[in-house]
């Protein structure tokens, strides 16, 4: 934006942003003083560069502090036309002398946007041609400077492609998305597998890894590289293997019908006015609350005006071609209801003749959540329905029948290793302490003497009694973790907290761990600097990695910083040896 008395801009955080007559990544204002004199005010130190100040340049820079006073000069370099002012430490702003400068020709390159290892012609005023490489390291959003006989240029740094990945049963799906018309093929490599991807014609691709078979669990981060002839990017992902109950995708709101059915009766789609309904109830305002413990699904109430009888919602289902496909979910009795005699749940299949059998069945008489599950492995591979009935039961008393189907879900009935994957892996920074070794095997970690779980923290105030929170390594939970002595309203972190593993839980040590946090009281907290040091059967005292990024609980705390998880989430942090 331009006025008589200001010249605003504002890149809103993104990448570098080139406008007529500015440019920058953040924002910056320039305040006129008088027809000589300007104030330079960069927010949060961001880089801008300015064209025609008010119909003159830039001459001369001056550092100030917030009080106005002179603090020192301020270096200019000149590039594409626009003036850059130095930062000096200290500055809160600066003061511009305006003028008419008499400039020479600007180093010219066709590119202003680039890719980490890749070289870039740049022509000097003279019609001389000059190569210059952008370093193999460079990040999305960094800003190269390169001088030329004394001359500046500037490049910004970008991806070759937009990367998205999914997951295909336990292998990775990646998808390509062009960001400049040069990016023909990709060479990609992922988890020690390399694969050519050749773009179509509207800049886009996808390729699929076969991952290896899994044989223990881990939580990791697994980088992407791709590469377009000497350009090239690195693409962090969080890997995390889990022995845990594999789920089948299966969308539990959209049911092919609901209905009732009277007693001796048809089934019937028309609840009418008998009472009954069937509807899903999901979140904090309307979810399902059994023993005051909330959860996502459908709420029922069989028939009982007119008559009584059972609700019903039925499912069009393909069942996993698996010996052991289960159907699992919870139900209950929500609170507030009058007691009853309780509430009669069944889980029916119909297959494709037409004959249906009873898989599943649970009384809950009481306002809690009980467990009911259908074995689905004498359809495996087929077509069928599955209908979920919610019935007054056998002696037809519909007294405070309010039913609750919650946590539906289709998956294996045996613990099975799994792979995920998700985009949080990048946030994750690590070090190496003094006593990391490298080349500790599983078995070197599971025999060592003791092992203790350590972290830095503020407001973390787990005390018996008193929001408590517990550590869970690999599955095992070790129990009550020690609260910590920083101060969040200092922004002060306390000494380094350490809490000793069980036996169970060092015999569960894998080079890639995962490490959970419980925080049932809702405790608002922050934690950093993430290890597990042990003593080993020789005798040594070594650490993991360190890792080092700050997590918040929860994300929107007055004092949150670094990896923000909501209240109710859990804290998942991967241990690496």
């Amino acid at each position: 934006a331009v006025t008589p008395d200001y010249i605003y801009i504002d890149g809103r955080d993104k990448s570098f942003q080139r406008f007529a007559k500015a440019a920058s990544s953040g924002a910056g204002v320039i305040r006129k003083i008088d027809k000589d004199n300007c104030e330079l005010i960069p927010l949060n130190g961001a880089e801008c560069g300015w064209g025609s100040v008010f119909g003159l340049s830039i001459a001369k820079a001056t550092a100030l502090d917030k009080d106005m006073k002179e603090i020192g000069p301020a270096k200019i370099r000149h590039a594409r036309g626009l003036t850059y002012i130095l930062p000096v430490e200290g500055a809160f702003s600066y003061n511009l002398k305006l003028g008419r400068v008499r400039r020479m020709m600007d180093l010219q390159s066709d590119n202003s946007v680039v890719a980490a290892g890749e070289s870039v012609v740049v022509t000097d005023r003279a019609g001389e041609k000059h190569t210059v490489k952008i370093p193999d390291d460079a990040k999305k959003g960094q800003r190269i400077w390169f001088e030329i006989n004394k001359q500046w240029i500037d490049f910004t740094v970008d991806e070759l492609v937009s990367a998205d990945y999914k997951m295909v049963n336990n292998d990775v799906e990646f998808t390509f998305a062009a960001k400049r018309p040069d990016v023909k093929e990709l060479a990609c490599t992922f988890e020690g597998m390399s694969k050519t991807v050749v773009m179509d014609g509207n800049g886009r691709a996808k390729t699929l890894f076969k991952m290896p078979e899994m044989i223990e669990t881990e939580m990791r981060t697994a980088a992407l590289a791709i590469s377009s002839g000497a350009a090239k990017q690195s693409v962090v992902f969080g890997m995390n293997i889990i022995y845990k109950h594999v789920p089948y995708p299966f969308d539990w709101q959209k049911p092919i019908s609901k209905g009732i059915c009277f007693r001796k009766g048809k089934e019937q789609e028309s609840m009418g006015s008998t009472g009954a309904s069937a509807t899903w109830r999901a979140g904090n305002e309307s979810g399902l609350a059994c023993d005051g413990v909330l959860k996502n699904g459908w709420f029922m109430h069989p028939p009982y005006m007119g008559g009584v009888g059972y609700t019903y919602v039925a499912y069009n289902m393909d069942v996993p071609d698996d010996d052991a496909a289960l159907f699992r979910a919870m139900v209950g009795k929500q609170d507030g209801s009058d007691s009853g005699d309780g509430i009669w749940y069944y889980v029916y299949v119909k297959d494709a003749a037409g004959k249906e059998t009873k898989v599943g069945e649970q009384r809950v008489n009481e306002h809690v959540w009980k467990p009911i599950e259908a074995n689905l492995a004498p359809w495996k591979g087929q077509s069928i329905q599955l209908k979920l009935v919610a019935d007054v039961g056998p002696a037809d008393n519909s007294t405070g029948d309010w039913s609750c189907w919650g946590e539906m879900r289709l998956e294996s009935k045996d613990l099975r290793f799994a792979r995920t994957m998700d985009k949080l892996g990048a946030q994750f920074t690590f070090e190496e302490p003094k006593e990391y070794v490298k080349g500790l095997t599983t078995a070197d970690l599971r025999k060592a003497k003791r092992g203790w779980f350590c972290y830095e923290g503020q407001g973390f105030n787990s005390t018996p009694g008193s929001y408590e929170s517990y550590g869970v390594l690999n599955g095992v939970n070790f129990g009550l973790l020690k609260a910590s002595a920083g101060d969040e309203t200092k922004n002060t972190w306390g000494e380094e907290i350490r809490n000793e593993l069980s036996d169970k839980a060092l015999k569960a040590l894998v080079k890639y761990s995962r490490f959970e946090l419980l925080n049932p009281a809702e405790d608002y907290y922050k934690l950093r600097r993430f290890r597990v040091v042990l003593e080993l059967e020789d005798g040594r005292t070594v650490s993991s990695k360190i890792m080092s990024a700050a997590v918040t609980q929860p994300g929107d705390w007055a004092h949150a910083e670094g990896i923000l998880v909501d209240m109710g989430s859990i804290v998942t942090i991967p241990i690496e040896f």
